[in-house]
């Protein structure tokens, strides 16, 4: 994991839904990040530990409020969610 000064440097990798380059006839599918290693971010940075989840939170609800769910979480640490073309 990378390291700056002492704290993890994920405050630039915040969850931003983009759609997966990987379209089906049927489905779309969004990817949402999540961090690494959110134990280890909470013991190190509690505030950066909030903002990831307070920008995961707006992205799901986002996500859910347009129709996706989610259908599974990704080897990458991404939730994996998916919405019916149509």
């Amino acid at each position: 994991m990378a390291r700056t000064n002492g704290r993890f440097a994920y405050v630039a990798a915040l969850p931003v839904p983009r759609l997966a380059p990987m379209c089906a006839d049927v489905t779309f599918w969004l990817l949402v990040q999540l961090p690494g290693d959110i134990v280890a971010i909470r013991q190190t940075s509690p505030a950066i530990a909030h903002e990831w989840r307070l920008a995961v939170r707006e992205v799901l609800t986002t996500s859910f409020d347009e129709g996706f769910e989610i259908v599974g979480v990704s080897r990458s640490s991404c939730y994996v969610l998916a919405h019916p073309a149509g």
